[in-house]
């Protein structure tokens, strides 16, 4: 059930700080009200009558609305943020001028730290207070630098319009006299700059998540569902993707020079090499055997070569399994070696592959042999087979497909940047994104 405002609520005598609320006399009904900010209060709704009561300019206003104030939590709540003791005085229900849409404002205090405002506007909150220390180097209308050289754009400007005020404040907190607002981020942090006609206030506002607020103060009296991207919420995996590119590159880089460090300080090890006599009475797809050789050390890959200098217009395709004589374990591989040339409209062509290899990894060490099974696709061929086998060979694969997956990673995170700012910046009339469908940019 909602919470809605009690007037009643405020006319009991609240201990804070430890002293009691001060009491002050409505102009309007004559009701005793209990100030929680005491002479800090300039401006308060009556507890009884609902009038807005200026204490500077000591003259009362009816109620701009009589629709309720549905609070989240009510006045004089108190509550830990961020290390320091809050007290809920006074909560804001207003509008942009012209528009339908409204946000809530409400206003904690601290004697120590002063005040804090937490703003919410379709569930996404900003934590506001206000600084003397702003951006005053203007790039152009549209974009301001601060003194740690951060950019902030401009998202939004806007005039302000009242619905409704509940508590008390240390200003007007209709703001009659407020000309306009503009609103500067920087993702997660903005600055809000009030210009009215005497004076011009400068808020700095960073992003806080609901989770962190309720755990301040508490159950609310009701739930606010998050629509869309706040305007300053950061985003959920914290990098832009220009930071991401840039991480990944350096990424890439390093790996590169390990890969090359470590290639450098490894030489492979020829362990066996031999060249056999290839002619037509194998295409029967007899075998040969090698003889048996070593593979020593750790386990490691093994590379194994296979080359036909003399192979001429036609091809063969060589079946080789490398087997662990001791326990019978095996590896194999096929390559297809074949030599093709010609001349054609198109002038002279050659098709090469008289050379194949390819690395078996994770072979341990043992006594081996190679079997050898050709395939020819000629059947007067006659041509010697050169075979090596090499211990230790350095491996790029894996960096190249880390590098493709790298690649992937920024593509992927552009992608997701451009579908987060789009959406964020959806209600600024000051966005660079075409906020089109893919269909619709496309088609």
């Amino acid at each position: 059930m909602f919470h809605l405002y009690d007037l009643n609520y405020l006319n009991k005598s609240i201990t804070i700080w430890p002293n009691q609320g001060k009491e002050i006399t409505c102009l309007n009904c004559q009701a005793k009200n209990y100030l929680l900010l005491h002479d800090l209060a300039t401006f308060y709704c009556c507890a009884s009558c609902a009038f807005f009561i200026d204490l500077n300019n000591h003259t009362s206003e009816k109620p701009i609305s009589n629709e309720p104030f549905k609070l989240l939590w009510p006045i004089g709540k108190s509550g830990f943020l961020r290390g320091n003791f809050y007290q809920l005085v006074g909560a804001v229900h207003r509008k942009e001028k012209g528009e339908s849409y409204t946000w809530q404002e409400y206003c904690f205090f601290n004697p120590i730290k002063g005040f804090i405002y937490l703003s919410e506007y379709t569930g996404n909150w900003i934590l506001l207070k206000e600084t003397n220390i702003f951006p005053q180097n203007k790039i152009d209308n549209i974009t301001i630098k601060d003194n740690n050289e951060e950019v902030y754009d401009l998202f939004l400007r806007y005039k302000t319009q009242c619905i409704n005020i509940v508590g008390e404040f240390p200003y007007d907190a209709k703001d009659n006299h407020l000309k306009l607002i503009k609103e500067f981020i920087s993702p997660p942090t903005m600055y809000l700059k009030k210009e009215y006609h005497s004076e011009i206030i400068w808020f700095k506002g960073e992003h806080i998540t609901w989770k962190e607020i309720k755990n301040a103060f508490s159950e609310p009296e009701y739930e606010i569902e998050k629509v869309g991207k706040g305007s300053i919420q950061p985003q959920r995996f914290g990098m832009d993707y220009i930071s991401f590119i840039v991480y990944s590159s350096l990424t890439i880089l390093l790996m590169v020079i390990f890969t090359w460090y470590f290639e450098s300080n490894q030489e492979s090890k020829l362990v066996f090499s031999n060249t056999y006599f290839l002619n037509a009475e194998l295409n029967n797809k007899k075998t040969i055997g090698t003889e048996p050789f070593y593979l020593e050390g750790n386990v490691n890959n093994v590379e194994i070569h296979l080359s036909n200098p003399d192979i001429k217009q036609t091809w063969m395709e060589i079946e080789a399994t490398l087997i662990n004589d001791e326990s019978n374990e095996e590896y194999t591989l096929t390559k297809e070696l074949y030599f093709y040339n010609g001349t054609d409209d198109g002038g002279s062509w050659t098709e090469n592959n008289r050379n194949g290899s390819d690395v078996i990894s994770n072979i341990p060490p043992g006594k081996y042999h190679l079997q050898i099974t050709p395939y020819f696709g000629s059947f007067n061929i006659n041509a010697n087979l050169n075979v090596e086998i090499y211990r230790g060979v350095p491996v790029r694969s894996n960096l190249y497909w880390m590098i493709g997956c790298i690649a992937l990673l920024c593509f992927i995170q552009y992608q997701w940047v451009l579908y987060f700012e789009r959406n964020r910046w959806s209600n600024s009339n000051y966005s660079t994104y075409d906020h089109r469908s893919w269909f619709e940019r496309n088609m």
